[in-house]
């Protein structure tokens, strides 16, 4: 059974229970089926659970195993007290990319999470913040999302600036710029949800150009021909988003890599970006905008 805290005032109002976690115990190795013993690597990440100040804690959270289409293994073991996570990560991988290790951190912390949430009726969010190798060797992450940012240039800080206001008198202007801005935030923020959010960035864009008309028929299919045409995307481009999303967009699962979740960030901030600089141009006055 896992007990469940929220903080001082509600101690002892809940118990409860995660189910569907299987529980092992750890020995700092597997035998595989030659009976050769394989190392675990450990990992440790910290993270913490907001909104802090209420004090969030789970104890006796089963383990979660995870085994990997290459056939290594991960065992996860999670302690929350007081909103501060640490999650002990062990295991026989020969090659391990860090960033997707950290978004199954984040994905099965956010089952727990999710599940508080659920009975407390309280949304709660999370922050993975460092990790510890198994050299001992501590790592900070990038606040932002690894590789989407533009490299360092002399002229970045002026573009950005640049962004910066025309996003916000559009998204002032046009609810379908605040929401595919609100979309991008929720696509860095929850792995899991990266596709559909994205794609439903573009979708919101794609509303400014119906013209006023109902989004069906004609009147739609102009709509995308027009996006693609503004953004510079093309049509393989966004059903490729279409199919990382559609999944999640009807109840399904998707478990994204970092360079999937990277792929669609991509493109969907093109099209808010290419869109939003048409505006500024002149709207159906100017020329697409695809530099």
């Amino acid at each position: 059974m896992a007990a469940l805290r929220a903080c001082a005032s509600r101690a002892g109002l809940l118990d409860g229970y995660v189910s569907g976690w299987s529980r092992m115990t750890l020995s700092g190795s597997w035998t595989d089926g030659q009976g050769v013993r394989a190392g675990l690597k450990p990992y440790f990440f910290t993270g913490r659970v907001y909104p802090e100040r209420y004090g969030w804690g789970v104890s006796g959270l089963s383990d979660r195993v995870l085994v990997r289409p290459d056939g290594s293994r991960a065992i996860f073991r999670f302690h929350l007290s007081h909103s501060q996570l640490v999650v002990m990560v062990l295991t026989d991988s020969e090659h391990v990319e860090i960033l997707d290790l950290k978004n199954d951190v984040n994905r099965l912390t956010r089952v727990a999470l999710d599940a508080l949430g659920f009975v407390h009726a309280v949304g709660l969010d999370l922050e993975i913040v460092s990790y510890v190798d198994p050299s001992g060797a501590s790592h900070v992450f990038n606040t932002g999302f690894d590789g989407l940012r533009d490299g360092e240039d002399p002229e970045r800080d002026g573009h950005e600036l640049e962004m910066f206001n025309l996003l916000i008198d559009q998204a002032h202007l046009s609810p379908n710029v605040r929401s595919a801005l609100a979309d991008i935030r929720n696509a860095i923020r929850e792995p899991t949800d990266t596709s559909v959010n994205c794609y439903r960035a573009v979708e919101s864009i794609r509303r400014e150009y119906l013209g006023g008309q109902q989004d069906t028929g004609a009147a739609g299919k102009r709509s995308w021909v027009q996006l693609r045409e503004i953004a510079g995307v093309e049509a393989s481009e966004v059903f490729l988003l279409k199919g990382l999303a559609d999944p999640r967009r009807h109840g399904g699962s998707v478990d994204l890599s970092h360079t999937d979740r990277e792929r669609a960030l991509r493109l969907a901030r093109r099209v808010v970006e290419r869109h939003c600089r048409w505006l500024h141009a002149g709207g159906d006055q100017g020329a697409p905008v695809v530099a």
